[in-house]
């Protein structure tokens, strides 16, 4: 019986559902898991010198990576079915060498990976990786998918992009709380941490991810099976809803940093509230929605919704901006206490 997992995670869509697969494996068997980044030495490639050189606070910035914001939302995965795990970043050339150690170091016993099967930069962990470490590793492996072999469908790739995009947002929720619980104790609130984390939730959910949600997928589902309209008006109104409890966490903190002393409290219980709605507003999606969509929706229409979620669909919010989000998220999810 295997009791710990070592899954590595590279952000990619096939990651993404190599994470999930993991995840519910590590349920069944009341296993834990850590979760592995391997992340190239920014410092020593040409642009990485040069950065150090003119701006170190920069560099010092940069050189961390994606690591925190792909195993926070790996990590939020496992949280959301009570999955025990941890995450392990590694800075290195050699990223199947890389897992090699982890599993000694760690004591992990069975390595849960996914292959691209293909050549270039996102191949960081897997492609050829995988081979590496299917022929030295002193464990077992279980390969869960080869995108060559087995290419994600329309409907994997749309839903894993919905789904990572909750996984962004859980995490960002969870920095949320942290730092709400962190004032309770201290009495005093971090309000430049805050504000970050609030203009993410604004603006992330309201212009991106939600829109989204609701021109492609509530409308095709609709117009597969209006049965599911009671449904769908339900989880638009938790949009709303969502949206105005952001606005209402923005003018506590506002409050907060004008010093008036109710506000903290107002703030936090605010928080409490809208994290548990927050949770069972995805508990929806993923459930029943999803389970409606799978059941009802053809094949041209997941297609119309990947392409929306892969690409920027949202006119009011351009690709720079859109980038500035993703820079945004990184940040917070480097404050995240894993």
């Amino acid at each position: 019986m295997y009791s710990h997992l070592l899954v590595p995670v590279d952000g990619t869509a096939l990651s993404t559902l190599n994470i999930s697969q993991a995840v519910r494996l590590a349920q069944l068997l009341g296993a834990r898991i850590t979760f592995l980044h391997a992340e190239a030495d920014y410092g020593g490639t040409g642009e990485g010198a040069l950065l150090r050189e003119l701006d170190p606070a920069w560099f010092a910035q940069e050189a961390q990576g994606d690591s925190a914001a792909v195993l926070g939302k790996a990590m939020a995965e496992a949280g959301a079915l009570q999955v025990p795990c941890a995450g392990h970043a590694k800075v290195t050339d050699r990223p199947a060498q890389a897992i090699l150690e982890a599993v000694e170091e760690l004591g992990c016993d069975l390595v849960v990976m996914a292959s691209h099967a293909l050549h270039g930069p996102r191949t960081w962990v897997y492609g050829s990786q995988t081979e590496k470490v299917l022929r030295q590793s002193r464990v077992p492996v279980l390969v869960t998918r080869s995108e060559r072999d087995e290419p994600l469908t329309a409907a994997e790739r749309a839903i894993t992009a919905l789904v990572d995009e909750h996984r962004s947002m859980a995490v960002v929720v969870k920095s949320l709380q942290a730092l709400a619980n962190e004032a309770r104790q201290g009495g005093r609130l971090d309000v430049a941490t805050l504000r970050p984390m609030l203009q993410y939730l604004r603006d992330f959910p309201e212009r991106l991810h939600h829109p989204k949600e609701e021109r492609h997928l509530h409308v095709r589902l609709l117009q597969r099976h209006p049965a599911a309209q009671a449904l769908l008006a339900e989880l638009e109104r938790q949009h709303q809803v969502e949206y105005e409890t952001v606005r209402r966490l923005t003018r506590l903190a506002d409050r907060c940093a004008a010093g008036a002393p109710e506000a903290l409290t107002g703030l936090q219980d605010t928080v409490q509230t809208f994290a548990e709605a927050v949770w069972a507003h995805m508990k929806l999606e993923e459930g029943p929605l999803l389970t409606l969509a799978r059941e009802h929706l053809l094949e041209e229409d997941w297609e119309e919704i990947a392409e929306a979620f892969k690409a920027n669909d949202d006119p009011g919010l351009g690709r720079y901006e859109a980038e500035d989000l993703r820079k945004l998220f990184t940040r917070i999810a480097r404050w995240v206490p894993h």
